[in-house]
């Protein structure tokens, strides 16, 4: 058994009202009563239309006519614009609350008028009227459509431009003008057609979320979002998202999830090729741990969080060096690496060869546990050490590559020495840098051929994470040839171009 609602219309007035200005066909307003069959009408007037409302009741009479001839019958009640009310025709907000206010003593009306047996729909006439008091209508109707409001459904008509340009030689509002207008023509169909189901409330929040994923703030936009509001590889992919950001990416490869995303999406996201997990003598491909790492610390950037993104140096930078090391030359074993680094602790005595060995390892972290935060100062002596000595390089480097390994090396080592007691000490704005901090700390570690870095270039990138960022990135694509085309991407953007689509609607689940 079909429902059958007691209809309410809400319409205001508009210039094209009962019928067009330029033309005689049916203004708005009396297609949606023919469309619709409104048991109740509630027509909205102007401070303007009102006065000509009250002089000719020239809409009420009309109205009656149309009833006549479609066989309506509704009941006409006018409402006019509330006392003072300052409203511009562009300025919704002020016909927001006025319409809010007016359909919330109308809803209570038929609430006390009819029994809970007696469902209401409200219909919103959102084509006619000024363009404040249509948006304002299509807010409501869009913030409100979302199921029953009370006892009460609501929902929204727009009518299209007439096809013909019709002009009676006599406009007047009668009867006689209504039946021969094109619009009542028997073969014409109605210009009225029902808006289709839009919650603004949704479309805000999906717009919201979207935004916390282009910040990498997954966990919010599953905040926002809530479980069961999307589908399931919408949800998955935020999951995997977070999980990412919080270096969980492992954890999350082992869970329910991560087979609905293998299934969808096969190793576009979860296994990269360009990264290798185990640990060799070279390491031409960026390991998943670092790669991950790098990603975060691009987020970093991205939201410009300055004091973490500085923190988050130190465990990269000690990563990268040791790779370095590692990449760009060969026979290194353990008896070499002492002899190039022991020029960097002081002097040291050939006699001592197995305690200081172990004292490089230990302050190095060049041993099997990943787990020693690696020291980027002894690093960068051995890396010098290695050239300087004429160390063979290995065959996928150059000397110039050398050269440029290890003065970024040294640029980032600069900055890492010169942020960290300012750090320390909370500051959080690169623009708080002091330049003669800087220019103090580059004399330690000078380039290559010897020069020093400019405090006031220096100065310029550190206010700039993106750069700082641009920097790291291309340090590791020379330390890794194998993953330059991945480093040369190195972001969330396509997993989150993913999310967005699928947030949005876009992409077909």
């Amino acid at each position: 058994m079909v429902e059958k609602f007691h209809k309410i219309l809400f319409s205001p007035v508009g210039s094209n009202d009962p019928l067009g200005k330029n033309n005689s066909s049916d203004g708005s307003l009396v297609q949606v009563i023919k469309k619709t069959r409104p048991d109740e009408v509630y027509l909205y007037f102007s401070k303007d239309f009102a006065e000509v409302e009250a002089d000719s009741h020239l809409i009420e009479l009309y109205l009656g006519d149309v009833a006549l001839a479609e066989h309506l019958n509704f009941s006409i009640t006018k409402l006019y614009q509330t006392e003072n009310l300052t409203a511009g025709p562009h300025i919704f907000d002020t016909y927001y609350r006025e319409f809010t206010n007016k359909l919330t003593t109308i809803i209570d009306h038929a609430e006390q008028k009819y029994d809970s047996n007696t469902p209401l729909e409200i219909i919103l006439n959102v084509s006619s009227g000024t363009p404040a008091m249509k948006s304002a209508l299509f807010i409501i109707t869009s913030t409100m459509n979302v199921g029953q409001f009370n006892n009460c459904k609501f929902s929204s008509y727009q009518v299209s431009s007439p096809a013909s340009n019709w002009k009676p030689a006599k406009k007047e509002y009668t009867k006689e003008l209504y039946l021969n207008n094109p619009d009542s023509a028997d073969h014409v169909g109605s210009r009225a057609q029902q808006v289709a189901d839009f919650n603004f409330e949704k479309f805000l929040t999906r717009r919201k979320a979207i935004e916390f994923v282009r910040s990498y703030n997954y966990d919010a936009a599953q905040s926002l979002l809530k479980e069961d509001s999307v589908d399931k590889i919408t949800w998955a992919l935020l999951s995997y998202g977070k999980a990412r950001r919080q270096m969980q990416k492992d954890t999350f490869l082992k869970e329910p999830q991560a087979q609905l995303l293998q299934k969808t999406f096969g190793n576009k996201f979860l296994t990269p090729d360009y990264t290798t997990i185990s640990k060799h003598k070279h390491n031409y491909k960026i390991t998943d741990e670092l790669y991950e790492y790098l990603l975060n610390i691009q987020a970093l950037a991205h939201n410009n969080q300055a004091a973490d993104f500085f923190r988050a140096l130190t465990p990269a930078l000690a990563m990268l060096f040791e790779d370095a090391l590692r990449n760009s030359f060969s026979g290194l074993n353990n008896d070499s690496i002492y002899q190039h680094t022991k020029g960097a602790f002081g002097t040291i005595e050939l006699k001592d060869l197995p305690e200081v060995r172990s004292y490089v390892y230990d302050y190095l972290g060049l041993n099997t546990n990943r787990g020693i935060l690696l020291n980027t100062i002894g690093l960068l002596g051995t890396y010098r050490g290695c050239h300087d000595k004429n160390v063979p390089i290995n065959s996928r480097f150059n000397s110039e590559t050398i050269k440029e390994i290890y003065n970024t090396m040294a640029y980032f080592r600069v900055i890492e020495d010169a942020i960290r007691n300012q750090l320390a000490h909370n500051i959080i704005s690169s623009q708080q840098f002091d330049s003669k901090v800087l220019k103090t700390v580059s004399a330690r570690y000078p380039k290559l051929d010897g020069s020093l870095w400019s405090a006031g270039q220096l100065l310029i990138d550190l206010q700039d994470l993106n750069k700082l960022m641009a920097n790291l990135k291309r340090l590791s694509q020379l330390i890794y040839p194998g993953s330059q085309h991945a480093l040369t991407y190195l972001d969330y953007q396509e997993l989150n171009h993913q999310i967005a689509e699928y947030i949005d609607g876009t992409k077909k689940h």
